[in-house]
């Protein structure tokens, strides 16, 4: 009984659709699944394998694709140090004769992510007197946004630790800019005026906030860089 059922099914299906061999049903099968979304490809380019102790280098990753959507977040890490969320970044090497690992994750705009990773070794000095010197026209500004919960409902951010040359920041000479956007758990979004200073204070309230992108730059005579960085609550924010 049971298996005039099913051949009674399987001639209906073929009369029905006109398929009358295994492939062509297949094929029907197969053009009823609904497809997943596709994996972004992570792709660095621009950055060398070797690098002289002390020189700053600048990471592309604009080369990355999606094949059925976009990119919507970039994410650069240093030796698994965050060091940016823009499509290009530039960062300089510590000078310590060793090996380090860059890697660039992306995420699209379904969710789905992808990481690609290059090793970069410092180039050894020959003789420990020999100090690698830094071309004083290039931009080595690197801003570093560092943060701590000052109470229940409110955040502190610095920028103290930004870098200028591979040396923290001169606050006599450097300026801190802030600006800030909210996300709330209704949806709307509140964009908060731009502050200059070394400190940025953001309230957060945990029963109406959701998220918060917030863009660092830092400025000197000689240059200008950015990072932004996008906090959650409570995975980035804990409350």
């Amino acid at each position: 009984m049971k298996f005039f059922i099913f051949s009674f099914i399987t001639v209906v299906l073929i009369m029905t659709t006109g398929c009358q061999d295994q492939c062509c049903q297949k094929d029907l099968k197969d053009s009823l699944i609904v497809k997943g979304n596709l994996t972004p490809v992570a792709e660095i380019t621009g950055v060398p394998t070797q690098m002289t102790c002390g020189t700053s280098f600048t990471a592309n990753g604009t080369t990355s694709s999606d094949r059925d959507g976009e990119i919507t977040n970039y994410t650069w890490t240093l030796d698994d140090s965050s060091i940016g969320t823009d499509t290009i970044r530039t960062a300089v090497l510590p000078c310590d004769d060793a090996e380090h690992t860059l890697c660039l994750s992306v995420t699209d705009n379904k969710g789905a992510k992808a990481q690609t990773c290059q090793k970069i070794a410092v180039v050894k000095n020959e003789s420990p007197n020999i100090t690698v010197p830094i071309d004083p026209d290039s931009c080595n500004l690197i801003p570093i946004v560092t943060y701590e919960k000052a109470d229940a409902q409110q955040y502190k951010f610095f920028c103290a630790e930004s870098l200028d040359h591979n040396k923290p920041i001169d606050p006599n000479t450097t300026n801190c800019k802030w600006t800030a956007t909210k996300t709330f758990l209704n949806g709307n979004e509140q964009e908060t005026h731009n502050v200059k200073g070394p400190v940025k204070w953001i309230n957060v309230n945990p029963e109406t906030f959701k998220a918060l992108d917030l863009t660092l730059t830092v400025t000197n005579a000689d240059c200008v860089n950015s990072i932004t960085k996008h906090y959650v609550l409570p995975q980035d924010l804990p409350y």
